[in-house]
């Protein structure tokens, strides 16, 4: 055993079995100032299971968990990274272990590969204020391995970035807008040799807190979604995360089948350098995803208001969802957001398609929007009736007829999926008006019009005195009463012959239960022999 190691404590080794080899074996200090990146890395490249007890350890480098490797974190453990913007890599020709420079937004904390865990039990992992990279990286399997079967477990782990000096040391919002790296980074499944995407099972993230002005709280990336022009199904994954500060709460790219628990809360930032003209409200997107399919945020919340002062932490470009692309499947709650009475959460989501609206599924949405409750007054149809000259109902095989319909004189009728010249019958297609005979308490014929003898301009004389005008493009006419106190054959009459009530009769295929009619502020929907149960039913409600 080389000289800078230790022997385990007699509590570890009593613990061995559960807790696996200790960092401080190692060499590992824990005091926040020695660097500990070797230790970790020796030990993460020679065991299986790694267990790091409380203290503060500074890493300066890249950490990667083997495949079948553990490293569980205890509670009061915190890794702090001082990245290096270097990688050691291994050298194709000779085998040995080089050192390169890479970008700042290239720099991986962590990198969890196929079959491995990471269990944090509540400790933290901390980056500075200005980290432009990922902190943890959940990897995608090798191109050249098509083995589904290989989960990835990240449980119970903060993932902070803090300012780190000044009036706002300690706090995890911007200052002056400005954004960087990844807190978690999730790549997508490799291809196969036909180009088509793998098939991961078992990915999951689980119990994070995220916290710090990060540009993404989770990322989830296809990284060969332009070689094979499809995207991964991850079967059972699952994220579950608080994530507080960041630009955009989750961004999924081109994924399949995730179920997203999130708490995201949006922040203003701190003014330094900015003018006081210039909004604070930084955070751009909650959820954002691009070509995903079956997405599940059921779970997921925006907290878009400040709790003690009722104000928007966002602006009016913020996106609570947005989608990009076509993305089919996605389930979400009404309660998204904390908003007052009359929210709906349709008008929170942006989407480049009104095709994206149709595969949705919205929890708890109240059926109001789906429906228009009215007052609709009983008004039955009768299927293989017509009505003839005198007003009467006969049997007549592919016409359908209304009941009566109370109208008064100057009053606008609308007609909602009825068409008069539907069908070839159209001389047997009328519109059918009664006055009312108090001293008899009956309805009187008075006349009807034919759809065939309304012409081109719509208007229809009756005896050069009254007329019936029907407005095609609207499908409405207007009730005129009898001038003159005459009837339709001239005879005089009393006011017991004004317009009371009028009938329709038509094609059957123009006329049917799916049919309504307006008269003014009252309404009538029908169903064959009854009315309809108080509802009409949208085709669709797509908000624009």
């Amino acid at each position: 055993m080389s000289a800078n190691k230790i022997y385990l404590t007699q509590a570890e080794k009593l613990n061995f079995k559960n807790l696996g080899v200790s960092i401080k074996f190692y060499g590992a200090i824990g005091d926040g100032n020695a660097d500990d990146t070797s230790a970790f890395t020796e030990a993460l490249e020679n065991n299986s299971r790694v267990y790091v007890p409380g203290g503060t350890y500074k890493i300066t480098g890249e950490l990667t968990v083997p495949e079948n490797c553990e490293l569980e974190l205890a509670r009061d453990a915190v890794l702090e990274f001082v990245p290096s913007n270097k990688r050691v890599i291994v050298d194709e020709e000779t085998g040995n272990k080089i050192t390169v420079n890479i970008a700042p937004e290239e720099f991986k904390c962590i990198t969890l590969n196929p079959s491995s865990r990471l269990i944090g039990n509540r400790a933290t992992v901390i980056v500075p204020y200005n980290f432009k990279g990922n902190a943890i990286r959940i990897a995608s399997n090798p191109e050249d391995d098509t083995d589904c079967n290989k989960p990835r477990y990240l449980k119970d782990i903060n993932i902070v970035k803090l300012i780190e000096s000044g009036e706002y040391e300690g706090c995890v919002a911007a200052l002056d807008n400005v954004t960087d790296g990844t807190a978690l980074l999730i790549e997508g499944a490799g291809v196969d040799e036909t180009e088509n995407p793998s098939i991961l099972w078992g990915v999951e993230a689980s119990g994070l807190r995220i916290a710090g002005a990060f540009d993404y709280g989770i990322r989830c990336i296809n990284t060969n979604y332009e070689k094979s022009g499809k995207t991964p199904w991850k079967y059972e994954t699952k994220i579950d995360a608080l994530i507080d500060g960041c630009r955009t709460g989750v961004y999924m790219d081109h994924y399949n089948n995730v179920r997203i628990s999130a708490a995201i809360k949006t922040r203003q930032a701190y003014r330094v350098n900015l003018s006081n003209e210039t909004s604070l409200k930084y955070a751009e997107h909650g959820i954002h995803l691009a070509g995903c399919k079956y997405i599940d945020l059921r779970n997921s919340r925006i907290i878009d208001k400040d709790p003690e002062t009722d104000t928007l932490t966002v602006s009016d470009e913020f996106k609570h969802i947005n989608l990009d692309g076509v993305c089919h499947g996605l389930m979400i709650e009404n309660s998204l957001c904390s908003r007052t009475d009359g929210f709906n959460v349709r008008d929170y989501i942006h989407t480049t398609t009104a095709e994206n609206f149709e595969g949705i599924t919205i929890l708890g949405e109240p059926s109001s929007r789906f429906v228009e409750i009215g007052n609709y007054d009983t008004a039955n149809l009768y299927k293989n009736y017509r009505i003839n000259s005198n007003g009467d109902m006969v049997p007549q095989e592919g016409i359908t007829s209304t009941d009566y319909i109370s109208c008064s004189a100057g009053a606008t009728v609308k007609l909602k999926n009825i068409d008069l010249f539907a069908g070839t019958k159209h001389g047997l297609h009328r519109i059918v008006f009664y006055g009312y005979d108090s001293e008899n308490d009956i309805k009187k014929y008075l006349f009807y019009v034919s759809a065939q003898d309304i012409n081109v301009n719509n208007e229809l004389y009756i005896n050069d005195e009254i007329y019936f005008n029907f407005n095609k493009a609207l499908s409405e006419f207007s009730v005129n009463t009898l001038n003159d106190n005459q009837d339709s054959s001239g005879s005089e009459t009393n006011d017991t012959n004004t317009i009371k009530y009028f009938r329709i009769c038509c094609d059957s295929a123009g006329l049917n239960y799916n049919s309504s009619i307006e008269v003014d502020d009252d309404k009538y929907a029908f169903k064959l022999g009854e009315l309809k149960d108080q509802i009409h039913i949208k085709a669709r409600y797509i908000k624009g």
